[in-house]
């Protein structure tokens, strides 16, 4: 059918197996609460402010456009109706829900302030 692997092995195990680690990577590349890498090689730490880690939100950024650039270009992801995208979707809405909760928090906190 449309959307399946060409050689019919859409639902072969390793097909399977590939694309739960395809999800997985997603998972981590785009879960907002993970801290930035430590810097893995001189040419890491050079590119970088001297003994300083890379801010969360260059690491996010980071995180994001490689998922962009290399993970979601993967064919495997528009098989089978793009059922991963689907999956993927369902575990970033969780984190948009929860980055929800704590702008709805802060705000709070802003309002509560004597010049909120």
């Amino acid at each position: 059918g449309g959307g399946e692997a060409s050689d019919g092995g859409a639902h072969t195990a390793q097909y399977e197996a590939l694309g739960r680690w395809l999800v997985d990577i997603g998972r981590a590349l785009l879960d907002p609460k993970l801290p930035p890498p430590p810097p893995t090689s001189p040419h890491v730490e050079r590119r970088s402010a001297p003994r300083r880690r890379p801010m969360v939100a260059e690491a996010q950024t980071w995180r994001f456009q490689y998922f962009l650039r290399r993970v979601a270009k993967v064919r495997v992801w528009a098989d089978n109706d793009g059922r991963l995208f689907d999956e993927l979707k369902d575990i970033v809405q969780g984190y948009m829900n929860e980055l929800a909760l704590l702008c709805d928090r802060r705000f709070d906190e802003l309002c509560a302030e004597p010049m909120g």
